[in-house]
């Protein structure tokens, strides 16, 4: 008769690594979501977070100076697993070179290419990420928040049998619909930086075309903080904007907290993603579950994130950019007949996007990608152990358009 192996009944101690812990961080958005499940379940999980900067007072964070302040911590060097969050150069991220007894995953949000920046600091960080990325074949297991991204890390040589794609949940600023204005003019939305890779300026340059065609009303709305912006790429989009004659058309939102960009995508039409590079592109998710048309470029990962629901253009060309805009507003504001919803082959009403949408979206809700991570926790610290550990429970789950449950749990 064959030996069932045991289940250990201590704890998982997770020891998480990230530069910041900060809200609207996108890297830090998906680490909450994993930090607040093991929070949410003490009697599986202990934990411990090693960052330069929190604003998450209720959680157990450990503020340090260097990856030594994290190897000499007790937290580390008892835990049963150390997960690194990395996208961009962090010293911290050093810590998976050490030999621990923990197992150690490194959750890999993609490195911007630094040819997408001319030559200066911004360049030199991205020079610095991607030697760094060197780091990740010293990482039992590698999970990836996109095929793109599974590329990247195959050409640092990770072992591909050592990783899995898991997208990053997405559970906070998508899911609230509200009515959206069948009459007014169609509202176009870009979250992000202000930043040169975002693409905003093609965007600008193809609302410019679309300013001397007749068609329906439209105006675009901009979010992004400008403290994590380029201040001279702003003065160059404002500047090109009034050139343009845009500016009763565009406008600025600044950065908004989480009730204000829920309404912003919810009374949305349409979500503009002309980013030069995405490892995942977040917003095109909160875009589709808000009942978004999502217009994007075809750069790094955008394709794969909107599926078939992706309209989209060859990155940087801002008049094939402008040729698609106009087709999605005749879609939405047509002459005659009910607005039409293309999703590859087919086109749907309002009624049937909404719900294919929704169907689209599931995967990346916390239900589903923190369930998935912690499956890959579990199966490596049972290798570590020598021993099957149980299923950890599910996380708090909810609908996507029309939001139940407790959206609090998961963000």
């Amino acid at each position: 008769m064959t030996e069932q192996p045991k289940t250990p009944t201590g704890k998982i101690s997770i020891a998480f690594v990230n530069s910041i812990f900060l809200r609207r961080d996108a890297i830090s958005n998906t680490l909450h979501d994993r930090v607040q499940f093991a929070a949410a379940h003490r009697d599986l999980f202990d934990y411990k977070v090693f960052c330069y900067a929190s604003d998450y007072p209720t959680l157990n964070v450990e503020i340090v100076r260097n990856a030594g302040d994290i190897i000499q911590s007790p937290d580390f060097r008892n835990a049963d697993i150390v997960v690194v969050e990395f996208g961009i150069y962090h010293d911290l991220f050093d810590v998976v070179l050490c030999e621990t007894r923990a197992a150690k995953l490194v959750s890999y949000h993609n490195v911007t290419s630094s040819w997408l920046f001319e030559p200066g600091d911004k360049r030199q960080l991205c020079e610095r990420s991607e030697a760094q990325g060197w780091n990740l074949a010293f990482a039992d297991f590698v999970v990836c928040n996109s095929r793109f991204t599974l590329e990247q890390a195959k050409a640092y040589g990770v072992d591909l049998s050592r990783t899995r794609v898991i997208a990053p949940s997405v559970p906070a600023t998508g899911g609230w619909r509200v009515e959206k204005d069948p009459d007014g003019p169609v509202v176009l939305l870009c979250v992000g930086r202000l930043v040169a890779q975002k693409g905003i300026l093609d965007l600008v340059k193809a609302l410019e075309i679309l300013s001397h065609v007749e068609l329906p009303a439209w105006r675009l709305h901009v979010v992004g903080a400008m403290k994590f912006s380029d201040p001279a790429y702003v003065r160059l989009l404002r500047r090109e904007i009034e050139d343009a004659g845009l500016q009763d058309c565009v406008h600025f939102l600044g950065e908004l907290d989480e009730t204000e960009i829920r309404r912003a995508f919810a009374q949305a039409h349409v979500l503009a993603a002309p980013s030069h590079h995405e490892g995942f592109g977040v917003p095109v998710i909160e875009g589709l579950a808000s009942g978004c048309v999502v217009v994007c470029s075809d750069a790094g990962a955008l394709p794969e994130v909107a599926g078939e629901f992706g309209n989209i253009y060859p990155c940087g060309d801002r008049r094939a950019l402008a040729k698609l805009l106009i087709r999605v507003l005749s879609d939405l504001r047509p002459r005659q007949g009910e607005a039409k919803y293309r999703v590859g082959a087919r086109v749907l009403s309002e009624a049937e996007y909404y719900a294919a949408a929704e169907a689209y979206v599931a995967p990346f809700l916390p239900k589903t990608a923190v369930a998935e991570f912690y499956g890959v926790v579990r199966d490596l610290v049972a290798q570590k152990r020598g021993a099957e550990i149980a299923d950890p429970p599910e996380h708090p789950g909810q609908s996507v358009l029309g939001l139940t449950g407790d959206l609090a749990a998961c963000r």
